[in-house]
């Protein structure tokens, strides 16, 4: 039978049960009493044919399961059979159940959290257009601590218009400037940017219109404004009539021309522009450095490549164009040269994105740490509960149940405390994941931001949660498994047992598991997760 054969088989045999139960009886019916007529036939009383019958196919129910079995349909049975049994012995213990489920939800919530703070600042997509094609231009110097950094103003403008490897080169640069509304003045996280910024990202605004890059020339002139989502719904009260009102920002004043996307929070990770001014108002807004001064490096640049270019030939044109750059400017540009490098999801030096990844990791490894110690801990109260239970699973073995019968009931009584305890820590992330977003809104030197860190449940998320809920099912429910099944069922049927219940073998494991609780505190205690950061 071919594997498609054997899952409509299972298919059908699954949602059309009663059908094929019924079918399958009276076929087996069927079969018994023609064996019995063969026996009648041949002399045999009626009642010792039917007798012999039965014996010889060794009970109708039995043949049942063995029909079940090679269907599979007997698997989702004995999985319903053992939820409502693991359903029935949680709430039977109910404090046992609330302690096991909270220490398992700080664990699981605790990892979930974290892992959805670093998936939103490292891992996820920027939200534009083709984001793998972008790529970032740094300004190169070989041999000192720093080696990458961002461009001059007037070299970005000399890469943009020197080039035909790139189909757009974009330039931005954070800083915090003013914003007064009502007479009040409140701090607020600015972008400035060339005047092609949202045409390279292919970012489409949601009121309005983006920046024109033919205008956006003059220096102090095109005094406009695209608004984040965030700060159009906060600041303005998400106003439909807010394109053409003017605001003011550092005591000039500017016109509101659109507003971005809700998901479009910039390239810099973490840190969402309340704002976007082009670059060319600096003069006015006094955001940075002197625009014309090639001397000051603070302009980050992203380009896209053009269709059918590698980045060996884009790579190969910037050197050009950084080589006469530095015999054109020698004061300022003679020993830099041009990096190209896939655009990070962090906009920071590359120097500082690789420890920042090598320290998210570290992170992951020290939460991962406090689950094992969650499941360590877990692992002794099923161990201590085990003994408990050792007459009831005597019981069972002596009923005729197997140690893989058994074993799959108690991995599915953790299982049920698993899936428990992961609901509750998806719950507890999102509590988290606001305090967090509300607390480094209020803790950059004094100064609120926009983060732009985008932490919600997504299915990256929920994936992540159901693997860490699988790992803990595993971590703490095989042992006490192994260990509660393996009863001799004549010893644990006495109404008194050696030391209480608990063997030798279970004494070692306790042991062992709170030994390695003690070991894995210590070295949370004694190691500083931000070692990676200074090695790197």
């Amino acid at each position: 039978m071919t594997l498609w054969a054997r899952f409509r088989s299972w298919l059908s045999a699954t949602w059309q049960r009663p059908r094929m139960e019924s079918e399958m009886d009276a076929e087996l019916r069927f079969h018994l009493e023609a064996y019995a007529e063969d026996l009648i036939r041949g002399g045999v009383p009626r009642q010792e044919a039917l007798r012999r019958a039965r014996l010889e196919f060794g009970g109708l129910e039995r043949a049942k399961e063995e029909c079940r079995e090679a269907r599979g349909v007997s698997f989702l049975e004995t999985l319903a059979q053992d939820l409502r049994h693991g359903v029935r012995m949680l709430r039977k213990n109910p404090g046992f159940t609330a302690v096991a489920v909270l220490t398992l939800a700080l664990g699981i919530g605790a990892n979930t959290a974290i892992f959805s703070v670093i998936d939103a600042v490292l891992f996820r997509p920027l939200p534009v257009n083709a984001p793998q094609e972008l790529i970032d231009l740094y300004s190169a110097t070989p041999g000192e601590m720093f080696e990458y950094a961002p461009l001059a103003y007037p070299d970005y403008i000399d890469f943009r218009d020197n080039n035909k490897t790139f189909s757009g080169l974009l330039g931005f640069a954070p800083n915090f400037l003013a914003l007064e509304r009502n007479g009040e003045s409140e701090m607020i996280s600015v972008e400035a940017v060339s005047g092609n910024y949202f045409d390279v990202l292919g970012v489409k605004p949601v009121l309005g219109r983006t920046f024109d890059a033919a205008q956006v020339i003059v220096p102090g002139g095109y005094p406009f404004v695209v608004l984040s989502y965030t700060t159009w719904q906060r600041q303005f009260n998400a106003d439909p009539a807010i394109v053409g009102k003017t605001v003011r920002l550092n005591g000039s004043l500017l016109t509101i021309i659109g507003v971005a996307p809700r998901d479009f929070s910039g390239l810099m990770r973490g840190l969402s522009p309340g704002l976007w001014v082009p670059v060319t108002m600096d003069s006015i807004l006094h955001m940075g450095e002197p625009l014309e001064d090639r001397g000051s490096q603070w302009f980050f640049v992203t380009g896209r490549l053009n269709p059918g270019v590698s980045v060996a030939q884009a790579q190969a044109e910037m050197k050009t164009v950084a080589d006469r750059l530095a015999h054109q400017y020698p004061k300022s540009n003679k020993d830099r040269t041009a990096a190209l490098l896939p655009a990070s999801q962090v906009k920071i030096m590359p120097e500082v994105d690789g420890a920042l990844y090598a320290t998210s990791y570290v992170v992951i490894a020290f939460v991962g740490l406090i689950l094992l110690i969650a499941c360590a801990n877990l692992a002794g109260m099923l161990l201590a509960r085990a003994s408990v239970r050792r007459k009831e699973i005597a019981l069972r073995i002596a009923l005729g149940a197997g140690r893989v019968r058994l074993i799959r009931q108690l991995l599915t009584e953790s299982l049920l405390l698993s899936l428990l305890g992961g609901t509750l820590g998806v719950l507890l992330t999102l509590f988290f994941d606001r305090a967090v977003s509300r607390a480094l809104q209020e803790m950059h030197f004094g100064v609120p931001i926009q983060i732009g860190l985008a932490l919600n449940l997504d299915i990256r998320v929920f994936a992540f949660s159901l693997i860490t809920v699988t790992a803990a099912t595993l971590l703490f429910g095989l042992v006490p498994a192994f260990k509660a099944s393996n009863v001799a069922p004549n010893s644990g049927l006495k109404e008194e047992t050696d030391g209480g219940g608990c063997s030798r073998s279970k004494h070692r494991t306790l042991k062992t598991l709170v030994v390695e609780q003690v070991a894995i505190s210590l070295l949370l205690l004694r190691v500083d997760p931000m070692v990676a950061l200074r090695h790197e």
